[in-house]
């Protein structure tokens, strides 16, 4: 499968699915492949987490987090061959002309960046969720990656394989740089042609692969795991010679045929962390920033994970919340002073009425018996 960048004469290789390429004086898919790779879309490139809102605001970065994500735990295994059917019965069967069967994440996020879930971790989802094999792709930083494989090696190697990337990401395009070694320039937030080239030019050069995320953006290569939440959707499956991370980045070079399993409704079992109570003790405060970051609406676009976002800051003032509020401020405002009036006028009205004289009468004579209270002695 081929699929084009904005350089009309340019074509990234994505290993993972087997679609027709285009035809050399073609720019846009056949209406048969642009169905296969929609309904392939659908299928597998779920979003990431179910239980989260994906359409957070930038006007402030969030400091504190609800849960706990280091505690989460993954105490539970899934073998989805067990209960699911490859899309393609031909394809992805088991121990498929000798090899040892994969089913591979393509993508997925730790801490490094902006996952929730420490390298290990994300190892231990996987395991747990039926995967043998993931590609560990943080943004624009291979740390991530080199410290899974790491671990992998040491304390799992018998149950998955770990292929360190670099998810590479800008404004114009995001790209998984697949069995890199260590990190390379990524170059501006606003990348040209030539400067999209030179990436895939030179992950090729170092042996590595190079696949396009996102397409179109609401859909993900692999599950894109940032939370310990996210359940597992789909499975790629295909066959490797050896159980090793050379040789399935070896049969990812030769464009092996491919399958996947899939579970629309996602895997049964969820882990969710513990609360911090440290969020809840700020949570007034954090909710007070809600209130008024509630006056304007800000936008800056998709941040560029180059240390900008990728359109041009725009803020919007709410005239009409303005308004409202000073309103709202006067009104409580004269309700506090009619509350006070309320309150003085009623302290005069008992002053003057009988149970008040009566009640300031009953006080002045408690007041001079205490004052003339002596102690008479006993007689002897």
């Amino acid at each position: 499968m081929s699929i084009r960048t904005r350089s009309p004469d340019y074509s990234v290789t994505v290993p993972f699915l087997q679609i027709q390429p285009f035809s050399p004086d073609s720019t846009m898919l056949s209406p048969r492949d642009f169905a296969r790779l929609t309904y392939i879309s659908i299928v597998i490139q779920l979003p990431t987490d179910k239980n989260t809102n994906a359409s957070s605001s930038f006007k402030y970065k969030m400091i504190l987090d609800e849960y706990d994500y280091s505690q989460a735990k993954f105490d539970w295994r899934i073998d989805p061959r067990g209960y699911l059917i490859p899309m393609n019965g031909s394809i992805g069967m088991r121990n498929e002309s000798g090899g040892v069967e994969i089913l591979l994440d393509g993508h997925v996020h730790t801490t490094r960046s902006d996952g929730k879930m420490s390298p290990e971790q994300v190892i231990q989802w996987g395991i747990a969720n039926g995967y043998n094999a993931m590609i560990a792709s943080d943004h624009n930083t291979i740390t991530g990656g080199l410290e899974a494989k790491e671990i992998a090696e040491k304390k799992y190697n018998d149950s998955i394989i770990i292929i360190p990337a670099i998810e590479y990401s800008t404004c114009r395009i995001h790209m998984n740089l697949i069995g890199l070694t260590e990190n390379i320039p990524i170059g501006p937030a606003e990348p040209s042609d030539e400067d999209i080239k030179h990436i895939i030019d030179l992950t090729h050069e170092m042996g590595g692969l190079v696949s396009v995320n996102h397409i179109p953006w609401s859909n993900k290569t692999g599950t894109d795991l940032h939370y310990p939440t996210t359940p597992a959707y789909a499975w790629t499956l295909l066959s490797t010679p050896s159980f090793s991370s050379e040789s399935l980045l070896k049969t990812l070079h030769s464009r092996p045929s491919t399958s996947f399993l899939f579970d629309p409704a996602g895997t049964r079992f969820i882990s969710y962390p513990p609360q911090r109570s440290i969020y809840y003790a700020f949570l007034p405060i954090m909710k007070l920033a809600d209130y008024w970051s509630s006056f304007y609406d800000e936008s800056r676009g998709m941040y560029s994970f180059r240390g900008s976002f990728c359109q041009e800051r725009k803020v919007v003032l709410h005239r009409e919340s303005y308004v409202t509020f000073a309103v709202l401020c006067i009104c409580m405002l004269l309700w506090i002073e009619f509350v006070m009036w309320a309150v003085r006028f009623a302290g005069e009205k008992l002053k003057k009425s009988n149970f008040g004289q009566l009640w300031r009468r009953n006080r002045r004579r408690g007041s001079i018996d205490e004052f003339i209270e002596v102690e008479i002695p006993e007689k002897v």
